[in-house]
């Protein structure tokens, strides 16, 4: 693999976290509930700017991230973005090792939400993450940390 890194998210990269959103998330929204740009743009710059990002550099290029947020029992996985001309090169795998060693290190499960329609849920379910709940739209599933209560 070429040299991959994580590190923190800035200010500065929310605009172009939204549109790795968009890019990845629209179609998935749209047929579940139609795609609102303004209303997607306004929650996505209110509740996850790109300081709360842990950004991926392939060859100092940015090409992903993940939003981890800390909740009192457990540790909510808002998303994780992957460039399309990235997928499928097990980034989205190398976030998730990095994201699970800070669970393990928190004694804590991790949590997320999933459409129905993403493809993703498959990649979740081969990291290990198991369907807790479900509704109409989505899949709540959690990977359990070694040592975590449930």
């Amino acid at each position: 693999m070429s040299a991959a890194s994580l590190k923190q998210g800035r200010s500065s990269d929310t605009q172009w976290l939204f549109e790795l959103f968009r890019a990845t998330n629209r179609d998935y929204i749209d047929s579940t509930w139609g795609w609102d740009e303004l209303l997607q743009r306004e929650a996505f710059f209110t509740n996850l700017p790109g300081t709360q990002f842990r950004i991926l550099e392939l060859n100092g290029k940015a090409v992903g991230g993940y939003h981890l947020a800390n909740k009192q029992d457990h540790l909510w996985l808002e998303m994780i973005l992957v460039d399309p001309a990235c997928q499928r090169q097990r980034l989205g795998t190398l976030m998730m090792h990095e994201l699970k060693e800070r669970a393990q290190a928190a004694g804590l499960p991790v949590r997320l939400s999933v459409l129905r329609v993403n493809p993703a849920l498959h990649f979740y379910s081969a990291q290990g993450f198991e369907t807790v709940a479900e509704d109409q739209f989505s899949l709540k599933m959690q990977w359990q940390s070694q040592g975590a209560s449930e």
